[in-house]
Formats: C-alpha cells, sequence, structure tokens
C-alpha cells in the first residue's frame, strides 16, 4: 500500500515537473522567435518570465543579454551575460556575446582578448570572426575591417550579415560601385529579406537612384510594415519625389501602432511644415519631444518654425522660450554661466519682449562685469516696464557707477558702433547628409550661427544648400567673406560626432581643422556652442581708430573682445592690413606700423589708449587699424619703420586688373 502511494505521488510530481519544463521550453522557442524577428520588447518580456520561474536557466540569461545588446543597454546586457557565464563558464556563445558587449561598452583590448580566446579554441568561429570585424569597426579602423569581410566573404560567401556590413562599410567611405555589387549579390540570395530590401533601398537613396530606392523600400514595407526604420525611410523617398501625402498616410497609418517613435513624429513635422500646414507641423514636433524630452533635432525644428511662422506674442512662443529662461536658471546656479547665457539668448529670440528674459539676461551682464551693456538694457527693460520702481532705483545706481566711463568721456554710444569682425560662410558638407535625420544638417547649420552670432568678433552666414569643397569655396571668394567653414556630423541616439574643417576664403587653403565628440543630454547643443567658442577664440584680435585726440586714441575693442588696461595694439594703414592665407592670424609687414596704443582704460566695446608715433612725421588717422600684440610678436624696430605710398599702390592695382 505505501509503495502504491509513493508511486501515485511520484506519477503526480513528473506531470507537474513535466509540465512545467514543456512550458518553459515552449516559453524559450516562443523568445527566440522573437529575438530572431527584431522584436525585442516581447522576447525580453519572455525571458524574464522564464528567470522569474528559474533564475539559473541558462539560455534565458543569453537570449536576455542577446536582446539587451542589441538595444544598446550594455550595462543590463552586461549583467545577465555575467550570470550566464557563471552557470557555464566554457560556453563559447557566451563568451561571444560578452566580447561584443565589452565592444559596445568601449573595452576594446579585453574583447579583442575574448575573441581571439575563442579562436585558439575554435579556429573558424563565424561569431568570433565577425566579432572583431564588428570591433574595428567601432575603433573606426574600417578599411581594416573590410578586409576582414571580405576574407571572411571568400569562405563563406553567402553570409547575410557579412554581406550587408561590407555594404555598409563601402557606402561609408563613399566606396558606392564596390557596394553595388554586393547589393546585387544580396538581393539576388535574399530577396524577401526585409533588412535586405531596406538596405538596398538606403544605399540607392544615398547615391541619388530614387527609383531603385522607391522599389525596394516598398518591397521592405511590404515584407515587414512594422519596421520604424523602413517606414522613416520611404516617407524620406515620398518626401524626395515631393508625394508628400503619400508620406502622411504611410506615417500616420504607422503611427496606429507605433506612437511612440519620437524620430516618426518628427519627420511628420517635416511633411506639414513642407506642405504649409503649420499647426500641424508644430503639433507633431511638440508630440515628439512628449515621446523623448531630450530630441534635440525636434526642439530646434519646433522653435526655428515658431520664430519663422509664428508672431511675436503667440503663446507657444512664451512656452517654449520659459523652457530656455529656467535652463538658464539652472546652469547660472550651478556656475555654467556661457551656457545660461546661450539659454537666455536662445529665449529671448522666441520671446524677445519677455520681460523675465530680459531681467535674467541682464544679470548675467552684470556679474560678467559689462555696466555699460548692463544699464542699456535695463532702460530697454524700463521703456517697457515704466512703473517699476526698483528697476529705476537700479538705473540710477548704474547711471552714476559709469559715468567716468569711455563712452561717457568721449560722449559716444559705443553700442552703435559697428563691432570688428570677421565674415565667416558656413556650409554643411554634402557628404553627411544621408547619414543622419531628414534636413537635420539644415537646423544644425541654423543653430550654429545663432551661437556664432553671440560673439562681437564673428559675423556669419549659413549657405542652406547641399554643398562640396568647389561650390562652398567658389561662393565664398565671390561673396568676399574672410573664411569659410564646411562641416559634418554623425548623430545617433547615444554620441554626436562633429568635424569643422576652416579655409581661407580667398585660396580655399584649409587652415584648421576642428573635432568634436559628445555623449549624453544635450549633445548636439552643447557641441554646437563649443564649437562657436572655438572658433571664436582661435580668431586674431583687431581694431579701428574711432577717434583721436592728440595722444589719446579711441578704439573699437572692449571687455567684451578680451580687452584689457595694458595691452599694446599695433597701428597700421587698413589697406596694408589683411588675413593670412596659411593660418588664422593676421598678415602685414611690421615695417609698415604706424604707431602703438597702450591701453590705459576699457569699457564693454570700446576702450581708450596713449599713442606712441614710430615716425616723425604723423600718419595716424580715425579709420586705421590696430592689431593687438601677442606674446609671439616681436616689438618693431622704429627706425626700420616705412611708409607706403598709398598712391604708387593704386597704380599698382589698376595696372594689374588691366584685362
Amino acid at each position: 500500500m505505501k509503495n502504491k502511494i509513493l508511486l501515485i505521488l511520484f506519477c503526480v510530481l513528473s506531470i507537474f515537473v513535466s509540465a512545467e519544463t514543456i512550458s518553459i521550453f515552449d516559453m524559450q522557442e516562443k523568445a527566440e522567435l522573437a529575438l530572431e524577428g527584431d522584436d525585442l520588447f516581447s522576447s525580453i518580456a519572455i525571458f524574464k518570465q522564464i528567470i522569474e520561474r528559474n533564475p539559473f536557466y541558462f539560455d534565458s540569461r543569453i537570449g536576455l543579454s542577446q536582446a539587451y545588446f542589441l538595444l544598446g543597454e550594455y550595462k543590463e546586457a552586461s549583467i545577465h551575460i555575467n550570470e550566464a557565464i557563471s552557470l557555464n563558464k566554457n560556453s563559447i556563445e557566451a563568451k561571444i556575446i560578452y566580447g561584443r558587449i565589452l565592444t559596445g561598452q568601449a573595452e576594446f583590448l579585453k574583447a579583442r582578448n575574448i575573441f581571439e580566446t575563442v579562436l585558439q579554441i575554435q579556429k573558424n568561429n563565424v561569431d568570433a570572426i565577425l566579432g572583431i570585424a564588428e570591433l574595428e569597426v567601432a575603433e573606426g579602423n574600417l578599411v581594416i575591417a573590410i578586409d576582414l569581410y571580405n576574407n571572411f566573404l571568400n569562405k563563406f560567401p553567402e553570409n547575410r550579415k557579412a554581406l550587408v556590413s561590407t555594404i555598409i562599410l563601402y557606402d561609408s567611405i563613399k566606396k558606392n560601385d564596390i557596394s553595388d555589387e554586393y547589393v546585387e549579390q544580396v538581393l539576388y540570395l535574399y530577396p524577401e529579406h526585409p533588412h535586405v530590401n531596406y538596405i538596398a533601398a538606403k544605399h540607392y537613396f544615398e547615391t541619388g537612384k530614387v527609383g531603385s530606392a522607391l522599389v525596394y523600400a516598398t518591397r521592405s514595407y511590404e515584407i515587414d510594415s512594422s519596421n520604424n526604420d523602413t517606414i522613416y525611410l520611404l516617407s524620406q523617398i515620398y518626401i524626395s519625389l515631393e508625394e508628400f501625402n503619400q508620406a502622411v498616410v504611410l506615417i500616420e497609418r504607422s503611427l496606429e501602432t507605433t506612437r511612440s517613435d519620437s524620430k516618426i513624429w518628427y519627420l511628420l513635422g517635416e511633411i506639414y511644415l513642407k506642405i504649409g500646414n503649420i499647426d500641424k507641423s508644430v503639433y507633431c514636433y511638440s508630440t515628439s519631444l512628449g515621446y523623448r524630452e531630450q530630441n534635440e533635432l525636434s526642439r530646434i525644428a519646433l522653435e526655428n518654425t515658431l520664430i519663422k511662422h509664428k508672431p511675436l506674442n503667440d503663446p507657444l512662443r512664451q512656452k517654449y522660450a520659459n523652457y530656455h529662461f529656467q535652463n538658464g536658471v539652472d546652469l547660472l546656479n550651478r556656475n555654467y554661466a556661457n551656457q545660461a547665457r546661450n539659454e537666455f539668448r536662445r529665449g529671448l529670440l522666441l520671446d524677445p519682449h519677455s520681460i523675465e528674459g530680459q531681467k535674467l539676461y541682464a544679470k548675467l551682464i552684470k556679474i560678467n562685469g559689462l555696466y555699460s551693456k548692463y544699464l542699456s538694457m535695463l532702460r530697454q527693460i524700463n521703456s517697457e516696464q515704466p512703473d517699476d520702481l526698483e528697476l529705476a532705483d537700479e538705473i540710477e545706481i548704474y547711471t552714476s557707477i559709469i559715468s567716468d566711463t569711455v563712452s561717457n568721456i568721449w560722449g559716444i554710444d559705443q553700442f552703435l558702433i559697428e563691432a570688428p569682425r570677421f565674415n565667416i560662410e558656413v556650409y554643411l558638407n554634402i557628404s553627411s547628409i544621408p547619414l543622419n535625420s531628414y534636413n537635420e544638417g539644415s537646423y544644425l547649420g541654423y543653430y550654429l550661427i545663432h551661437t556664432l552670432h553671440s560673439f562681437e568678433n564673428i559675423d556669419a552666414n549659413f549657405n542652406n544648400f547641399q554643398t562640396d569643397f568647389s561650390t562652398a569655396y567658389s561662393v565664398s571668394r565671390k561673396s568676399g567673406s574672410d573664411y569659410f567653414i564646411m562641416f559634418d556630423f554623425i548623430d545617433t541616439d547615444r554620441s554626436f560626432s562633429l568635424e569643422a574643417k576652416i579655409y581661407h576664403s580667398g585660396t580655399g587653403s584649409l587652415l584648421s581643422t576642428l573635432a568634436l565628440f559628445r555623449t549624453g543630454n544635450k549633445k548636439i547643443i552643447l557641441s554646437l556652442n563649443k564649437l562657436s567658442q572655438i572658433v571664436s577664440d582661435s580668431l586674431p584680435v583687431w581694431s579701428k581708430i574711432i577717434d583721436r585726440k592728440a595722444n589719446r586714441i579711441l578704439l573699437n575693442s572692449g571687455k567684451v573682445q578680451g580687452t584689457e588696461i595694458g595691452d599694446i595694439f599695433y597701428i597700421i594703414r587698413t589697406e596694408d592690413l589683411s588675413i593670412k592665407k596659411d593660418s588664422i592670424s593676421l598678415d602685414f609687414d611690421p615695417g609698415l606700423l604706424l604707431g602703438e596704443v597702450e591701453i590705459t582704460k576699457t569699457d564693454d566695446l570700446i576702450s581708450e589708449g596713449k599713442l606712441k608715433k614710430y615716425n616723425f612725421f604723423d600718419f595716424i588717422n580715425p579709420g586705421d587699424s590696430l592689431i593687438k600684440k601677442t606674446d609671439t610678436m616681436e616689438s618693431p624696430k622704429v627706425e626700420e619703420t616705412k611708409v607706403k605710398n598709398s598712391f604708387s599702390f593704386e597704380v599698382y592695382k589698376s595696372i594689374i586688373s588691366i584685362p
């Protein structure tokens, strides 16, 4: 009897255990199918359910680590792969996944060691070989990576992942003719694979073959209508063909199932802007921000649209201006004065009549010690708010404080004097346009101009058209600008990289290359602000004589330009001064210097100095240029100075200009 009872209990327990085991196997199979189908969120949900039932289930730990890796959540992926390795230290699969995760975390040396260890055990392990190729790509060694993929394809010519990777790499280095061959090959082998068709469409779109791009993007969408990358690309193709209604229908249909995709909402906003529906465009941009507040592109696009199309008293302009004012206050409280300044300026661009914004900006100006400008801003605020007694008292105080400033002594309004500036043309390099979101380069270009204009020594203009070097050089030379900048960028979910090349507008000579890389929130805006700061700081300091009283000289360079008491400025005729063609600096003959000015008093935008002539005859007049002496400049020898005969120089120019 006892044995029968034990037998029955054993059978019952076996049924339960068997049922649970089968259930977990079914769940694992379902999760793996979801992972293979790129349904990462469903796969993660199922893998987690399995692990809740059995924390030691190796295959689910592996699956979770893969899914989180593909989402770019490397830290979370690392947790699960380490758990998997603790369950099976000899698993080759786990080692390879761990190596890929380390690559994503930029732990390149550790990742390489893991892949090489695997290859010592299994010489032809496909995943390990591809892992090293991915590693080379991550490190920026694209040519090496291409060689690895080509060697791999010699052994495994039908490997889909290697074929697609090779296409992406050749396209990235503009070897599009070679890419064409691989595209044909992968389409022949995998004609019904949605991602293959998407890559083919992307390749053809980026190389200007819009008809072919439409064919394969449509096919990719028909196979998998839920893929947002395909929807985004197909919409861009429709836009390029001016099929705006088709793009709207496509995106709005996709939003029925994927409403939270911030990037798709941004593109829909761009389409509505194209067809002139400003209100819907603004709604789409704001919805994009609602789903992802840190989407800088959507915010810039929204703000630009409000600035261009909405009246100054529109509540939305005030709403988004207040966002910047609050950001500025937070930054100022944390002693980030430069960043706060940019936020206040952006807010005032949106809502220039905001009393709060004007007061905040004025406060920052006061902190920077620019009291004349501070008083000027207070008077502007007072004209809009005449009954503010506290403001009136502040005006009275600072009127007294600046009573002996340079501008008052000379009886001049320094804010009406034209500041010494360099003229800069800005272009987006055509090569970076296909790599980023639709119209992103245009928005970044205009934002860059906004930041450049915050510096008194720059007058900049953005040329909003796709261009290469030859066009940029031609336009810049004809415009008479001093320099031109070509920039390109790569914007991903996690990082933003920017390269700007500064050229001489006269000769087209490359003078400087600036490269910036940022991650985290506000990666775009902080990069553009930093670029503007570097450009401004790299420009040489020059000025002009505004007025002269005996040996007292008034010049249009002040605290804002970094002019300080004791600085020395050399005087030279304006026609004898030019910019160097091989560096960002001024070009002049030291023998043509007329004298020097030692700064004795500074104001915000002007200064006063004491004149020292180099010649017996006085050739120094208002309008002459001044060059700030730097540590690398040698003081000119007075006995070697000479004066150019301006008449003979004009004759020379006339002769050489004879057609």
